[in-house]
């Protein structure tokens, strides 16, 4: 039996809504919430950026993102900084002890990822991370499309 087009649809909506409810309980005891974490993750792959770069990286609106990197840079996760020569911008990097918890963050995230993906031999797993990713690069704005590389 074939999924149809809306089927399709709200299996993906489950499973990433149950996806993200069990990274939020693996964050809990690291007192992390999911935003958080998606931006000091994001931080620790791509070190300084800016708050635009980070948005686009986060898939965030700068609002809400100002908000969580204040959480962080309180936490002493993230860092703050203004370089010289362009005052207005604000460039945004992971601490040192940011970049240890998202260390320590993403081992046990790609543990439980692990778990749930072993339900698959790895050419199928392969051939499903292709196709999300075309699939994500349709669904993006053109102009997004052409920053991805698609």
């Amino acid at each position: 039996m074939s999924l149809s087009r809306a089927s399709f649809t709200e299996v993906l909506y489950r499973v990433e809504q149950q996806r993200r409810a069990l990274v939020s309980d693996a964050l809990l005891p690291r007192d992390l919430n999911l935003t958080q974490w998606i931006a000091l993750n994001a931080l620790a792959k791509a070190g300084a950026s800016t708050m635009t770069e980070l948005a686009l990286a986060c898939a965030m609106d700068r609002t809400s993102l100002t908000r969580t990197i204040d959480s962080l840079v309180a936490r002493g996760l993230v860092d703050r900084s203004t370089p010289p020569r362009d005052r207005r911008t604000v460039l945004v990097e992971a601490s040192p002890a940011g970049r240890r918890l998202a260390d320590d963050v993403m081992a046990q995230l790609g543990a439980l990822e692990d778990q749930w993906l072993e339900i698959f031999d790895p050419a199928t797993l392969d051939r499903l991370v292709d196709d999300l990713e075309r699939l994500l690069a349709r669904l993006s704005p053109p102009a997004r499309r052409t920053a991805l590389g698609k």
